[in-house]
Formats: C-alpha cells, sequence, structure tokens
C-alpha cells in the first residue's frame, strides 16, 4: 500500500514539476483578457507586464492613438524622427548665369547682417537664388521648407519671401515646369531675424526619397513693402525613417 501511495506521488510531482516548467517557458501570466482586448490576444504577467501573445497585434491606429508613452521620466510623442538639410549663402548660385553670389553689384549680394552672413535683395530686385539637392534615402513624407530671414525697415509692410521648385528624377526627363506657391511675408522687423516656414503645397506630395529638388528663391516685389530681404539660411525639413 506505501510503495503504491509513494508511486502515485511521484508521478503526481513530476507531473506538476512538468506542468510548471511549461508554463514558465511560455510566461507566468497571471490573467487571461477575453473581453475588451480580445480572446485571449493579451497578457498581464506577474510581473505586471503586458504581452501580446503573438506578434501580430498593435496598439492604437493612424486614427486613434496613445497621445504620449512614458518611458520613466521621458516621453515620446512620435516615434519619425526628423531630418533637416540646412543651405547657406554659399550654396546657392543665381539663376540668371549659375555664378556665386557674391558681395558685388549683382543682385541678390551677399553680405554680413546680425553677425551671421546672408543673401540680401533690395526693393525691385527679383532676381532667383538656387540651389540643387537630392532628397535622403531615410525620406518618409512631409517635406517643406524654412527660411531664417530679416528686413531692413523697423515699420511699414514687411517684405515678402517668393519661390518655387522643380522635382526631377535621376535617369529620367528633367522638370522643366516650375511649381510656385504663395509668397510668405515676414513678421518680425530689422535686427530680429525669423524662422519663415514654406510649405510646398503644389509640389511636396511628390516628393520621394531620391527625387531631385530645386529650390527658387527671391524677393517678391509685388507687395508694398520697400525694405531689403535678408536670407541666412534654408533648410530642408521631413519625416524621416529610423
Amino acid at each position: 500500500m506505501m510503495k503504491t501511495f509513494k508511486s502515485i506521488l511521484t508521478l503526481l510531482l513530476v507531473f506538476a514539476f512538468m506542468s510548471f516548467c511549461m508554463l514558465g517557458y511560455a510566461r507566468t501570466v497571471a490573467s487571461d483578457d477575453t473581453g475588451t482586448l480580445g480572446a485571449d490576444q493579451w497578457s498581464t504577467t506577474v510581473d505586471g507586464d503586458l504581452l501580446p501573445n503573438s506578434n501580430d497585434y498593435d496598439i492604437g491606429s493612424a486614427s486613434y492613438y496613445p497621445a504620449k508613452i512614458y518611458l520613466g521620466a521621458t516621453y515620446k510623442e512620435s516615434w519619425d524622427d526628423v531630418g533637416v538639410l540646412q543651405f547657406t549663402p554659399g550654396d546657392f548660385t543665381t539663376v540668371n548665369d549659375g555664378s556665386p553670389i557674391l558681395a558685388s553689384t549683382t543682385q541678390p549680394v551677399r553680405q554680413i547682417d546680425n553677425n551671421m552672413a546672408s543673401m540680401v535683395w533690395v526693393d525691385g530686385n527679383t532676381e532667383k537664388a538656387t540651389v540643387t539637392f537630392r532628397i535622403p534615402n531615410d525620406y518618409v513624407a512631409d517635406g517643406a521648407f524654412r527660411v531664417l530671414a530679416d528686413q531692413s525697415v523697423n515699420s511699414g509692410t514687411h517684405a515678402k519671401i517668393d519661390y518655387e521648385t522643380y522635382l526631377s528624377t535621376a535617369g529620367s526627363q528633367a522638370d522643366s515646369t516650375a511649381q510656385g506657391d504663395i509668397p510668405v511675408a515676414l513678421t518680425a522687423y530689422n535686427g530680429s531675424p525669423e524662422l519663415v516656414a514654406l510649405a510646398a503645397a503644389t509640389e511636396g506630395a511628390s516628393f520621394a526619397a531620391g527625387s531631385i529638388v530645386t529650390l527658387n528663391i527671391w524677393r517678391d516685389d509685388v507687395s508694398a513693402g520697400t525694405g531689403d530681404l535678408e536670407v541666412y539660411y534654408v533648410e530642408f525639413y521631413y519625416s524621416k525613417s529610423q
């Protein structure tokens, strides 16, 4: 009798040990959600971890998602990084003949304003400055431009930045039709450089990794403003992959 009891006890202990190992190998589950989160699609562990039961489930969607995800004392509001390409006055040439923008009588001129190198257009000058670049391979979406700019007057109508883009693809016929957008007015006056956003509303939707972009900028002369336009740098910014 005692021998039989020991055998049964041994079998029970072996079964219990094997069951424990199998549960521990998968994960120690404190509870399974079978309602709001679906039929056993998510589990919580005894350590408080929230785990999907496969790698097929998302948190949120393109329309509904957490505003912030906290990781210790820090948090993220977006998983996209921002890429930036920056162009200084030395990167630009004139559209007229492709010559560098220098401190000469040719407009626009290159000079120092507010202790920074700048391209300067005086009232009445509409010569275009141009730069060409390739959109990086990590480009995802939302390509647009920002310009650090100033004007030479302290009152009156603000100067405006006019701009246009050409969009081409390497190995294909070059774009021969510029896509213009609405000129953007500065809001600050002399001595207060500001970052002005230039949305590529017309062509931006077609931006893609590897695209060749030519940007032309100039002083809009339709505005009644009479101050010089001073541009310190232009940047192309975009959402990039990680």
